[in-house]
């Protein structure tokens, strides 16, 4: 294994996801950044249109859930698409006979269960992301006021 994949298991079932392109990386980091980044400014102390009269009484769960929300309002169905399909194009499946990727280049699914299984879905998604851009995050303000984020979903190895 190398910098470029990471191994994971999820469910009994093992996973390798891949370093997007660097243009891919942008593409995303845009898209992610620019629509969904106000979202998060109340870790960050900032104005954000969460309705919460005191947040000495909520935690970061909550802040999180409903940022992610906001997020997610945030993008449009077009943009929530391309980060969705993107992330799991660079992933895939190791089964008996190799590797598998979960999204095909033509849209189809390449593993049998993903595109309905919500939980799956999610996961997958957030593992790609956080293996793509934890050095953005890492070691600076970006990593501790995302911690919440990273810390959600730890993978297994």
């Amino acid at each position: 294994m190398d910098d470029k994949e990471k191994y994971i298991e999820i469910e009994g079932r093992r996973f390798v996801v891949k370093k997007f392109s660097a243009k891919v990386a942008i593409k995303m980091t845009k898209t992610l950044l620019a629509k969904g980044l106000p979202a998060f400014s109340a870790f960050t102390g900032g104005n954000t249109s969460l309705n919460i009269d005191n947040k000495d009484f909520i935690d970061d769960n909550t802040v999180l859930i409903n940022s992610i929300g906001e997020v997610l309002d945030k993008l449009s169905d077009e943009d929530l698409d391309k980060v969705i399909d993107t992330s799991l194009l660079y992933c895939s499946e190791i089964l008996p006979a190799g590797q598998v990727t979960v999204l095909n280049k033509d849209g189809t699914f390449g593993v049998i269960g993903v595109e309905d299984d919500l939980i799956l879905t999610l996961r997958l998604i957030t593992e790609v992301l956080m293996f793509n851009y934890m050095g953005f995050f890492d070691e600076s303000r970006w990593g501790s006021t995302f911690k919440s984020v990273v810390d959600m979903l730890p993978s297994k190895a």
